[in-house]
């Protein structure tokens, strides 16, 4: 049960996985809460092993999918509703 150093309340391993599923989506927010610490505590893990946080534009596109173009042309009351 290998840790960073002694101050380091998970595993190596638990941060490894925690930083996979970051990268695969997951927000510090949602990780925090599962991992019942706060998302200060995951942004230290990632800062740890200098990954790259998402701006918040990148964040928000991983959880919705936005048609940028959608309101370039209205041709009715009920799409511009």
């Amino acid at each position: 049960m290998l840790k960073r150093n002694k101050n380091c309340r998970f595993t190596i391993e638990e941060e490894k996985e925690i930083i996979e599923r970051y990268l695969n989506g997951s927000g510090g927010t949602i990780l925090g809460k599962e991992y019942s610490c706060s998302p200060d505590t995951i942004r230290n893990i990632l800062k740890a092993y200098n990954i790259k946080r998402r701006s918040l534009k990148e964040a928000r596109r991983t959880s919705i999918d936005l048609d940028e173009k959608a309101f370039e042309e209205i041709k009715s009351p009920e799409q511009s509703y």
